[in-house]
């Protein structure tokens, strides 16, 4: 049922939220904007809360829609479930959630043939590594012999390859130029008439394409009233390019929220300007929030030196009122060597989750990288406690896939009748996959006979998956899934996984990954929980905990080794720094070990180099230490 429409002087934020002044501001606002926020901010609440204003009051005039973009998988699968669970599934249909590149990649698949010919690639064209076409470049057509191009040039070639708007000039011969202008049309070209490219040259072809078709355009900005542009300050210069020449100089209205102080992308190249660039080409007003709703007061102390150190203004950030003066912990955690580190972490972790009642997945455990080398022992140590820890990257993109959060849906609630929020999602979702509408004349009676499908569809599921005994039979049973909602039907509604073989890889990663929750448990529903990852504690990078929150945070390796880029990229690793502390909302432990086991020898750990990062935890005055 769709909710009634409101005035926007009567809308109110949904679930009861009270939204500080310059929020509410930017939610109700007709006019371009972006918001600096700093971690707690709500900053994914406010973009949901605006996507509600919008779509419940019709400003975004019906059947126009909402764009969200944003940097990472999960980040927009979150915010397009935020916006479902305030304002609706019928609502939300208008809100399309994706990321840069798949913005850019459904630009590119749905209007390719109006690429100028020069630049036109096959239809089965496949996405590789900005290494792995050079590699391939420089094994199948030329050496470096002859090139008039420096040895740094070649080292930073893969900077280079998408720097530059499109079309491209082949330069002077033998030059950087000439030599990217041929790897484009290597790569156009292609391996037996199959083009390859990279992310950045999908952002460049189609940001080419737009410029090139006035009508392509228009289409575009006819089908989207209003943009939001999500972690902002990761945005690369052919990202914002391709975004400012969609939208440019239109009425559309744009909102980007972000916070320069946890730029951690600028390796990938995040354009440093980029809130300067957009404010001056949008003429957008700025927000800046200033409470801090996730963190404890203590936690919040630590965190105003690291925003002294990373910005030139004065920020007064408040805490919520739920927490008290002296809430939240931050300490530091030294060890002779990393084994005691491991034996000392799993046991404390273990305490937590026993006398605090936390999930495992409250605590996460984050290392700078190289998650092998530092979580490893730790793992061990939790398996001896029955706690159970993995390794969070190779799981989180997959359960961010569409398609894979769908199909474990409908498993599990065609095995638990307790599964009512999958119910009605899978429900709605497969509705909408078979083109079912809301503004049909026979919906309601179209509505019975798909309810009748669906009840006795999951009778049949829930039948093959009872007779799974081997990884075989749960090929079959998973092939079920899909004959209902239809492989073509899923690939219409998903573009993304009509690239090549894309369907079928996260098809067998999934197949792969269920069975072996279940072999190891023998229970469905605890293995689809499994491999969403409820019932572990996630490990990750930095860069793969931004945006995300936890109880508590266990940072291991505050070490020179871990930040050995930290002399020649000091701001971008105390932002990396400021991000793993700001994913905590009441406590924090870093950890330091005398000695740890790099490529099979014991490496003595030093914190020289990283001592400024010691200094501000010292500054802060709340943080403890403690000696093992």
């Amino acid at each position: 049922m769709i909710k009634l429409r409101v005035t926007p002087v009567d809308w109110k934020p949904s679930n009861g939220l009270i939204l500080e002044d310059r929020a509410l501001e930017t939610v109700k606002s007709s006019t371009n904007f972006y918001v600096i926020a700093g971690p707690g901010a709500g900053k994914t609440e406010l973009l949901a809360q605006r996507a509600c204003f919008l779509l419940q009051t019709n400003t975004c005039k019906e059947p126009r829609k909402i764009l969200a973009i944003s940097f990472k998988k999960d980040a927009a699968k979150n915010i397009e479930e935020r916006v479902k669970g305030r304002c609706g599934d019928e609502l939300a249909r208008r809100f399309i959630s994706k990321t840069y590149d798949s913005f850019a990649k459904g630009l590119l698949d749905h209007f390719r043939k109006a690429l100028p010919n020069d630049y036109r690639l096959s239809l089965n064209y496949e996405i590789a590594s900005n290494q792995e076409i050079i590699d391939r470049y420089f094994g199948a057509i030329r050496s470096l012999d002859n090139l008039n191009v420096s040895k740094e040039q070649i080292n930073n070639l893969k900077n280079y390859l998408a720097t530059n708007k499109l079309p491209l000039y082949s330069g002077s011969s033998g030059d950087i130029n000439e030599l990217i202008y041929d790897i484009w049309m290597y790569c156009l070209k292609g391996n037996g008439n199959k083009s390859e490219i990279t992310f950045p040259m999908v952002s460049r072809l189609s940001e080419f394409l737009i410029r090139s078709n006035p009508k392509v355009r228009s289409s575009i900005v006819a089908t989207y009233s209003h943009i939001f542009l999500d972690e902002f300050q990761d945005t690369t210069s052919n990202q914002y390019d391709l975004i400012k020449t969609c939208f440019y100089n239109t009425e559309n209205i744009l909102t980007a929220v972000g916070d320069n102080k946890q730029r951690i992308m600028t390796w990938a190249g995040a354009d440093v300007e980029v809130f300067n660039k957009f404010e001056i080409d949008f003429k957008a007003k700025k927000c800046e929030l200033l409470m801090n709703y996730r963190s404890a007061p203590r936690l919040v102390e630590v965190q105003k030196i690291l925003i002294k150190k990373l910005s030139s203004n004065e920020v007064n950030v408040s805490t919520s009122e739920k927490w008290s003066k002296n809430d939240g912990i931050c300490e530091v955690w030294n060890f002779n060597n990393h084994l005691e580190e491991a034996k000392i972490l799993a046991s404390k972790i273990a305490q937590w989750i026993n006398s605090e009642k936390l999930n495992p997945n409250d605590i996460c455990i984050i290392a700078k990288q190289q998650l092998d080398q530092y979580c490893t022992s730790v793992i061990e140590k939790l398996n001896e406690h029955e706690v159970r820890a993995r390794n969070e990257t190779l799981f989180q993109d997959l359960i961010s896939e569409e398609f894979v959060h769908l199909v474990l849906d409908i498993v599990k609630c065609s095995i638990s009748e307790k599964s009512r929020d999958e119910w009605a999602n899978s429900r709605e979702m497969t509705r909408y996959i078979h083109g079912m509408s809301i503004e049909d004349d026979l919906y309601f009676t179209k509505l019975r006979i798909f309810d009748k499908n669906f009840k006795f569809a999951l009778k049949e599921i829930k039948n093959k998956f009872s007779g799974v005994k081997s990884k075989e039979d749960l090929k079959i049973a998973l092939d079920e899934v899909i004959n209902f909602l239809g492989k073509k039907k899923l690939i219409d509604f998903f573009p993304q996984y009509s690239q090549h073989n894309y369907f079928e890889q996260i098809y067998n990663k999934l197949h792969e990954y269920l069975w072996n929750e279940y072999s190891s448990c023998g229970d469905w529903v605890y293995a689809i929980e499994s491999l969403k990852g409820l019932h572990s504690i996630p490990i990750m990078t930095i860069h793969k905990s931004k945006g995300l929150e936890y109880d508590t945070v266990i940072f291991i390796g505050l070490e020179d080794d871990a930040f050995w880029t930290f002399k020649r990229q000091t701001e971008e690793d105390i932002c990396a720094f400021f991000v793993a502390l700001s994913r905590a909302k009441k406590r924090v432990i870093f950890t330091f070990s005398e000695t740890r086991i790099n490529n099979g020898y014991i490496r003595k750990q030093r914190r020289i180099n990283i001592n400024s990062l010691y200094q501000m935890l010292e500054q802060s005055g709340v943080v403890d230490v403690r000696n093992f």
